[in-house]
């Protein structure tokens, strides 16, 4: 199987994205820490922002490596995880920046709040609609109806 240029660049983009920033989790704690307002008083906190921003992002971006170099195995099904993901993502940020935030608005300003603004709206939602429309271009792929 081939994969299309949008379908490439799709799976690059969450290869580099994931991997990059699950290495900065793992390496930079106190810098996350700072970015993202996080306090973090006990070493159980570190392990875990390694761990879970790190560790799991780290191999949600290895996932998409591995779909660009074997495409008829893992390119679809990284394609779909990404789905996953990335609605859980938006669901959730946009549910606490609504319940604990300022609002669903694009903050550009460099503050903490740009964040989760950034993230969400800079690369999660394009993310997110980007990977339902790729869903549909794999081969075999079919549109079910629910009667």
């Amino acid at each position: 199987m081939h994969l299309s240029l949008p379908q490439k660049l799709y799976l690059g983009i969450s290869a580099l994205v994931w991997t990059s920033y699950g290495i900065f989790c793992a390496i930079s704690v106190e810098s996350l820490k700072d970015i993202v307002g996080l306090g973090m008083a006990h070493w159980s906190a570190v392990i875990e922002i390694r761990a879970m921003y790190g560790g799991a992002q780290i191999a949600l971006g290895l996932f998409s490596i591995a779909a660009l170099m074997m495409p008829g195995e893992y390119a679809k099904p990284a394609v779909l995880l990404s789905v996953l993901i990335f609605a859980g993502l938006v669901v959730l940020r946009t549910y606490g920046l609504l319940v604990d935030g300022p609002g669903i608005g694009l903050v550009l300003d460099g503050s903490i709040a740009a964040y989760n603004s950034v993230a969400l709206w800079l690369f999660e939602v394009p993310m997110l609609a980007g990977g339902i429309l790729l869903l549909g271009t794999f081969p075999g792929h079919k549109i079910r109806e629910f009667a």
